[in-house]
């Protein structure tokens, strides 16, 4: 097990690290998208248990399309993307979250908003 994990942490220092590009949100619209992330995130945190995964992504779609507009949901989900995870593309939030658990993801948004203006 030793190995894979080591094999693992220098594959993302070789492959993965080098390519994150973490974009600092830098308009009006870009912080307040974050910031109703950030909020939505918090009401989760108060829940008594997690919602499932797909309760998660609907609301990020929620937002994305209050933000952005339902035809422009790409904008949205690239933003968080390259905001939170460096990279233009990425996993579906709503099971990220679920997986990667509310505190870290509110670590990631509010990390992203001190980047920002």
């Amino acid at each position: 097990m030793d190995t894979l994990i080591a094999g693992a942490l220098n594959f993302y220092a070789d492959t993965i690290a080098p390519t994150q590009s973490y974009h600092a949100p830098s308009t009006v619209q870009e912080t307040e998208t974050l910031q109703q992330v950030a909020a939505y995130l918090a009401e989760v945190a108060a829940l008594p248990a997690l919602p499932e995964a797909e309760v998660l992504q609907t609301e990020f779609y929620e937002i994305g399309k209050r933000m952005y507009g339902k035809d422009n949901l790409r904008a949205f989900f690239k933003l968080l993307y390259q905001s939170l995870l460096g990279f233009e593309n990425g996993p579906r939030l709503g099971t990220f979250t679920h997986l990667y658990g509310v505190a870290g993801m509110q670590s990631l948004v509010a990390d992203a908003l001190k980047r920002g203006l």
